[in-house]
């Protein structure tokens, strides 16, 4: 040994620091190691079974639960080293050979239909609900994201059937994907990730790839379209929609949020298609509560709104429900509920029991005993 002294007392100081430093450095591995199930290491002392024996390390590194000398457990790990990789290249070779073939990508074709056609849904209800005071219309846009212009060319090229594009822009496609899943790949492996699978997922989501822009339409600038001077449409960004009354802000807020639910409620099979709204109409004008109004009554929504008043008195509402909580005159504790139905042209009220009266009226009726029933005869 390199530096060892020849001296036999210095040589027995130095077998016993290097003895401590080895035991101190085993049982903070043992810590390490312990975390992961099934492994540990363990140090045995000089003459353990024996005057002569010299003392020892012994390592268990998977789950034989095999007690192996330190250079047999590292001929062990370095084994499962090499099958882990083969199998992660064999996983990795078939997740691509999957994802390249038309399977995946008609998969992908058709969850961009789908997104498309409830996007349609959506601006097909906003055209045919514009604003009644100002006639501004709405609609969403679908926008590449800038830092995803390939993938959204990709998108552009899938709204076509896969089949009938040309040899070129398969082979993009495919090359698009065979970058994603190399890029996942190394992502993976850089960070130390076993589950590259999961962040190929986040990848290819192709919901990432684009966003959604509202923008808006003016009958003058839908009539500007109409002789030739651009498409009428804008962006509906912040300064647009600051320069719009407190009701039409309101209102341009609420109509996409309308249409997309109704749209995702006609793509569900059954159930109620709830909406519950809570000072939906605060600072709107009743002509733009009465669009409202009308769109929610199209959607074929089960609404439930709360309000400060009476609400859904409208001739574009043909049926509703509506409770009045009226508080008792000070200093008496308690409320009430008035109800009154509204049938599109008239509200009428219902009378309704007193709550001190329920348990009466749910009282059980006795049946009659016998002589009274013979006495009655």
């Amino acid at each position: 040994i390199r530096e060892w002294p020849d001296d036999p007392k210095q040589t027995g100081q130095r077998v016993q620091i290097r003895w401590a430093a080895m035991t101190a450095a085993a049982s903070e591995l043992r810590s390490k190691l312990e975390q992961l199930g099934s492994r540990t290491v363990r140090v045995i002392p000089p003459g353990d079974g024996g005057d002569e024996f010299p003392g020892g390390v012994e390592l268990m590194v998977d789950q034989t639960g095999s007690a192996l000398a330190p250079p047999a457990a590292a001929e062990r790990l370095s084994t499962l080293l090499i099958r882990l990789q083969e199998d992660y290249d064999e996983e990795l070779t078939k997740t691509i050979d999957e994802l390249l073939g038309s399977t995946f990508i008609e998969h992908l074709r058709d969850r961009l239909a789908a997104a498309e056609a409830l996007r349609g849904d959506v601006n097909a209800k906003l055209a045919e609900n514009p604003m009644a005071v100002s006639g501004i219309t709405l609609r969403l846009r679908r926008m590449p994201v800038s830092e995803e212009r390939a993938a959204n060319d990709v998108l552009d090229a899938l709204e076509r059937d896969f089949d009938l594009l040309p040899k070129p822009t398969q082979e993009h496609i495919r090359s698009f994907l065979a970058e994603r899943i190399t890029s996942a790949q190394e992502e993976a492996r850089a960070s130390g990730d076993p589950e590259w699978r999961s962040r190929l997922a986040q990848i290819l989501d192709y919901r990432r790839w684009f966003d959604l822009r509202l923008e808006y339409r003016t009958p003058r600038s839908q009539s500007a379209a109409r002789n030739g001077r651009g498409d009428g449409w804008r962006t509906l960004d912040r300064g647009d929609h600051g320069l719009l009354s407190g009701g039409a802000k309101v209102v341009t807020l609420m109509q996409p949020f309308v249409a997309a639910l109704h749209a995702m409620y006609d793509q569900a099979t059954g159930g109620p298609r709830m909406l519950w709204l809570d000072e939906a109409f605060g600072g709107v004008d009743a002509a733009n509560k009465a669009s409202m109004l009308r769109l929610l009554a199209s959607c074929d929504l089960d609404w439930l709104i709360a309000g400060p008043g009476i609400i859904a008195n409208s001739a574009a509402v043909l049926l509703a429900a509506i409770y009045e909580v009226r508080r008792a005159p000070q200093p008496l504790p308690g409320v009430s509920l008035e109800l009154s139905v509204w049938s599109g042209n008239e509200l009428t009220h219902v009378l309704t029991p007193d709550p001190a009266d329920l348990r009466d009226l749910a009282a059980p009726v006795r049946p009659a005993d016998d002589d009274s029933l013979f006495s009655d005869l």
